[in-house]
């Protein structure tokens, strides 16, 4: 099984990818989408968006 767990925030997204193998847990993938303080809301969003979207891909 793969679980994804996402600390959601608007200037800084954390992301971790971990597979679940029996009782054991091995990471995949980890890391974080920023986003600039002078970028528009709409602007930043879609960034985490495209951000994300290519992770979990």
């Amino acid at each position: 099984m793969r679980i994804i767990g996402i600390d959601p925030g608007y200037a800084i997204l954390g992301y971790g990818i971990v597979d679940k193998v029996g009782n054991n847990f091995k990471p995949v993938k980890y890391g974080a989408i920023t986003t600039e303080a002078g970028l528009s809301p709409d602007v930043r969003l879609k960034k985490i968006y495209d951000e994300l979207m290519e992770v979990i891909a």
